[in-house]
């Protein structure tokens, strides 16, 4: 049952209840008259008062049973806002016992999130006798919140006088999380469309170059190393952003990623050497790369966005004052199911990059793998960095955990499945290039 229909029902239930106990008094008004003027009567007007009491007895009870079973949550106050009822569903929902309530203001579960002006409305609406209805947040014992659905009325005496109100409530709070992710969803969607086009159009200035940048390395003999290895660097970076592209496109056309075996560490070398023009002098890089880390199936343009975000934040998060960006990489054994990033048991190659920065709190550390949510401001961040690496990540079967505490800084360790099926092709493609070499050259060793 809705809480609108709960709370229409409850409303008819009582007002059918006054009009009954309303028709009880003036039958004895009438017993009255009867006993005035038939002195036969057999039966005593004690005798009715007993029916009428257990009549209206019987229909409290009923109606209290109602709302003790009620799945919407119905309390009741004074009208100064001071609770005199709780139904077990309230207790259920908010985690405070009936005993801990009674007697306390109402306010007891209200949330901060609503300002002054709410209450001020609300509470105009309802000492006026109307009736306030509308979504709410309200706090748990344990001080998390849920937000409601709810009806407030007023409930009058005989002389019209406000004695109390009576609010029923039902949790909406998985309704509204669904329509907030049907909102990102829609709203990513929206963004793959706009991604599409504005990667076509990129595509087109990129060519340019691309092709100007070739005619340039063509006559690289004229230059001296190091303008070579400036526009060596800016011909890789071209070349990445044009995969990127690529990527773009294939996502907005729904099209799937192709990926090969790909060695982490080459991966790591190639951005790092790409960013370096990048990263502040005072922050200073760190690797502690296993070399007996095996390949992993991986897109490379897609590893090199996962590097290339990690570094970018961790550079962002220690600022101006500098420090250490450590990036490691080594295979590991999960033999536990990780409750925090939920990491079945396996072999996988663990990248872990870590920082000195200012770190998070545990409310930000809640939030960063959302989808435009950004600690930045609106000109230093999109809020997609994270969201990215991990959608790849999980893409890739692959798991993430995240340990960061303020002043502190952060560490991601990403966990990569190690294929054994890849790892095994690759050592029967080394045994067939060493059998075909000693074919050829007798004298060769392996």
């Amino acid at each position: 049952m809705s809480q609108k229909a709960s709370y229409k029902s409850l409303e008819q239930r009582i007002k059918a209840l006054e009009l009954e106990n309303a028709a009880l008094k003036k039958n004895i008004f009438s017993f009255k008259d009867c006993r005035s003027n038939d002195t036969g009567f057999g039966s005593t007007h004690a005798d009715f008062s007993v029916v009428i009491n257990q009549k209206i007895e019987k229909e409290r009870g009923l109606l209290l049973a109602a709302v003790e079973q009620f799945s919407e949550m119905v309390y009741i106050t004074n009208s100064e806002g001071i609770i005199e009822y709780l139904n077990p569903a309230f207790e259920h929902l908010t985690g405070f016992t009936r005993k801990e309530c009674i007697g306390k203001d109402i306010s007891l579960f209200r949330s901060s999130k609503h300002d002054s002006q709410f209450n001020i409305n609300l509470r105009a609406t309802i000492s006026s006798g109307r009736v306030w209805s509308g979504p709410a947040e309200f706090k748990r014992k344990d001080n998390s919140f849920y937000i409601i659905d709810i009806a407030i009325s007023s409930v009058r005496d005989e002389n019209g006088e406000i004695t109390n109100y009576v609010g029923v409530q039902q949790n909406i709070s998985n309704e509204t999380k669904i329509n907030e992710k049907m909102a990102q969803v829609q709203k990513l969607e929206s963004l793959g469309t706009l991604a599409g086009g504005i990667a076509h159009d990129f595509n087109n200035m990129l060519f340019p170059i691309l092709g100007n940048i070739e005619l340039l390395l063509l006559k690289s003999s004229a230059y001296d190393n190091e303008t070579k290895e400036s526009l060596t660097q800016v011909y890789e970076s071209a070349l990445q952003a044009k995969e990127l592209v690529r990527q773009i496109l294939n996502f907005s056309r729904h099209k799937k990623i192709e990926r090969q075996p790909l060695e982490i560490q080459n991966c790591i070398n190639t951005v790092l050497k790409l960013m370096q023009s990048g990263i502040p002098r005072n922050i200073s890089i760190r690797k502690e790369i296993d070399p007996s880390s095996p390949p992993v199936i991986a897109d490379p343009t897609q590893l090199h966005q996962i590097i290339m975000n990690l570094v970018s934040n961790g550079v962002h998060a220690m600022g101006k004052t500098g420090g250490v960006i450590k990036l490691s990489l080594m295979p590991v054994n999960v033999s536990q199911f990780g409750s925090n990033a939920r990491i079945k048991p396996g072999d996988y190659i663990c990248l872990s990059v870590s920082d000195t920065g200012m770190g998070m709190s545990k409310e930000v550390m809640s939030r960063i793998f959302e989808p435009f949510y950004t600690t930045k401001g609106d000109e230093d961040g999109t809020g997609m960095g994270l969201s990215v690496v991990y959608g790849i990540v999980k893409d890739m079967d692959g798991g993430i955990k995240v340990h960061s505490e303020l002043g502190k800084g952060s560490e991601f360790k990403l966990y990569f499945p190690k294929s054994m099926t890849m790892v095994a092709s690759l050592s029967e493609a080394e045994d067939v290039y060493h059998l075909k070499n000693s074919c050829m050259n007798p004298d060769a060793r392996p």
